[in-house]
């Protein structure tokens, strides 16, 4: 079912929103930037599949998926292994994925959705055609970008 360029816009908007605030009990707002200007080693990435829809790429920032990974795994006071920063960015995308391609079904939950790769070219997440930059406490902290088909425009 295609829809357009905005619905879509709207739709992850929400999306990242809800994950964090449902997940994660953390407030993200849309940040003045359209584009990533992180280092590699500051951030990690993943991307999935979403079908005949496109594919959706995820951002996190490290300190923020430490945090985030944190209330997640609880893994009390020492560090959050490393593998499970990676485990975070994949659940946060699973769930954010999850959520846009009900909104784009129109809450059937009949649709192809892959399993998240790693994935940390921030030249492409830059060129994507829709992409969104979230901050945490006006810091950038998620970013979610999606390379579409059957958008309207």
């Amino acid at each position: 079912m295609p829809i357009s360029t905005a619905e879509i816009k709207e739709a992850l908007n929400q999306c990242a929103c809800e994950t964090l605030e449902n997940l994660a009990f953390t407030e993200v707002v849309l940040a003045e930037v359209a584009s990533l200007h992180l280092m590699k080693d500051q951030c990690l990435g993943a991307r999935i599949s979403l079908g005949p829809v496109g594919t959706l790429d995820l951002v996190m920032e490290k300190d923020f998926l430490a945090e985030v990974g944190g209330i997640l795994f609880n893994p009390g006071p020492e560090e959050l292994a490393a593998d499970n920063l990676l485990d975070t960015v994949n659940e946060i995308l699973n769930i954010i994925a999850g959520r846009f391609l009900e909104k784009w079904h129109e809450g059937q939950s009949d649709f192809i959705m892959g399993l998240p790769v790693a994935h940390l070219d921030l030249d492409e997440w830059n060129a994507l055609p829709i992409r969104w930059v979230f901050a945490n406490e006006g810091k950038p902290a998620l970013a979610v970008g999606l390379a579409p088909s059957g958008i309207t425009g």
